[in-house]
């Protein structure tokens, strides 16, 4: 059964629009050695500093292993237990691919 009916609804939609990131930059990281794990956000910016979105992602397991290793192959001379920002960067840059890839789930 369905009646008349005079009433405004605002229907809510959702529009994905895609915008050049100009950098991107960690706005939150958070380590954990005791449950090994780096949770860290990453903000995407455009050429006027506006942030346009962001992704989060929580390291773990052999990313954390890797991240945390010493002397690796993205970074010959790091220490053990210590990483830079830069090493961050490698370590979520090979997650993106294995999850364009199929290979791991999103967190």
């Amino acid at each position: 059964m369905s009646r008349p009916s005079l009433k405004v609804y605002n229907k809510q939609t959702v529009t994905n629009i895609p915008t050049r990131v100009h950098h991107e930059t960690f706005t939150i990281i958070y380590e954990n050695k005791d449950t090994q794990t780096v949770d860290v956000t990453v903000g995407f910016f455009d050429e006027n500093e506006v942030n346009v979105g962001g992704k989060r992602y929580v390291i773990t397991g052999n990313y954390y292993a890797l991240l945390m290793a010493a002397n690796p192959p993205y970074s010959p001379n790091k220490q053990k237990n210590e990483y830079r920002e830069a090493d961050l960067f490698y370590i979520i840059d090979l997650m993106d691919s294995e999850e364009e890839q199929g290979q791991i789930i999103p967190q």
